[in-house]
């Protein structure tokens, strides 16, 4: 597996947490196939509310499945627990 890079250095202290969360899991589960994980919206601008506000992700893989999808959607509700 290549070495991945993860930077959080631009985002926000109330996201950084949870986005690192989500990219550690990621990097885990998904591997050489995750290509970006990106933070859109309102986490980066002043719009943000923590109490309020989701952080909307956009993840870029080479190779798409269901099962791909399947595991996505447990990380997803796995971080919604904790």
């Amino acid at each position: 597996m290549a070495e991945q890079t993860i930077n959080l250095d631009g985002l926000r202290s109330e996201v950084r947490g949870a986005v690192g969360t989500l990219a550690t899991r990621l990097t885990k589960d998904v591997g050489d196939n995750l290509r970006s994980l990106a933070v859109v919206g309102s986490a980066l601008t002043a719009d943000f509310h923590a109490r309020r506000s989701d952080i909307n992700t956009v993840v870029v893989v080479g190779r798409r499945s269901h099962e791909l999808l399947e595991q996505f959607a447990r990380n997803v509700e796995r971080i919604k627990a904790s």
